[in-house]
């Protein structure tokens, strides 16, 4: 089986490969800085950034944002600001909803 190193340094002959590896520097660069402080401060993997309540609230968060959304084009519509178009792709995402509910 192949090492993750050998496989990165191979990769990096290629142009593209290193080219999108290293416009991602800044983020691997932030991301073992997270993990390092996360090292030393003593936690542990299951003691992740984010608790099961956590991800509720966010999703819980991003469907307000979506209804959010959804009245805000209502309130477009009606100000004759778009047109009917916009709400073409609503209807597939409301059969979706009402599928999953049955």
């Amino acid at each position: 089986m192949a090492k993750v190193s050998g496989l990165h340094k191979k990769w990096m002959k290629n142009a593209d490969y290193r080219e999108a590896y290293n416009e991602l520097a800044p983020e691997f660069s932030l991301a073992r800085a997270v993990i390092k402080a996360r090292v030393t401060a003593g936690l542990m993997p299951e003691q992740g950034a984010f608790t099961p309540q956590d991800r509720i609230g966010q999703l819980t968060m991003r469907n307000l944002d979506i209804t959010d959304s959804r009245d805000k084009l209502f309130v477009y519509a009606r100000a004759g600001l778009i047109g009917p178009q916009a709400f073409e792709g609503m209807r597939q995402l409301d059969e979706a909803e009402e599928e999953e509910k049955k």
